[in-house]
């Protein structure tokens, strides 16, 4: 998917999109690396994120991405990565709610605009847990076109979408 397909939430509609989640009967452990932090903000910023947030966690270094899955990524922005770390969240998921069946492991790991030299793409991944499904979200990013916070906006708003896929409360793009 494109970025267009994922951003334009205003941040009415946001907050709204939050205020929804949090009605809504799943609750998530939630782990974003390289991008879509500003998700974590939106969602503990509105009332209620102690009935959708379990837990957070932003593995951002190797070493940190590599302890939550418990073994060395290849790759760290691709789709095994971000199927095993929302694999993992969902494990944690069951841990910090248990017994509970309407949990989800929601995983992103992103490549953004960097101040370093990088040879791939920006990008992202979004896979979203749940017992039932898995739901799975690629996103390119025109590399050098958008500052990294707006990108970050980006992903940050494909993250809250995803979720609400999930949920059921909203429909996919």
């Amino acid at each position: 998917m494109k970025a267009k397909e994922f951003s334009g939430l205003s941040a009415t509609g946001r907050k709204n999109l939050v205020a929804n989640l949090h009605s809504a009967s799943l609750k998530i452990v939630l782990a974003v690396t390289g991008g879509g932090a500003a998700c974590i903000s939106d969602l503990l910023t509105v009332p209620g994120a102690s009935k959708t947030v379990l837990e957070v966690v932003v593995p951002y270094s190797s070493s940190s991405l590599k302890e939550l899955l418990g073994k060395s990524s290849n790759q760290a922005v691709s789709l095994a990565t971000a199927r095993e770390m929302a694999s993992a969240c969902l494990e944690r998921a069951a841990i910090l709610d248990p017994g509970n069946i309407e949990v989800a492991g929601v995983a992103c790991t992103a490549a953004l605009t960097t101040s370093r030299s990088r040879r791939g793409d920006n990008q992202a991944w979004v896979v979203v847990s749940t017992h039932e499904a898995n739901y799975e979200f690629h996103l390119e990013l025109d590399k050098d076109v958008d500052k990294r916070v707006d990108e970050d906006r980006i992903v940050s708003d494909m993250l809250l979408k995803s979720i609400g896929i999930a949920m059921g409360v909203l429909l996919a793009p």
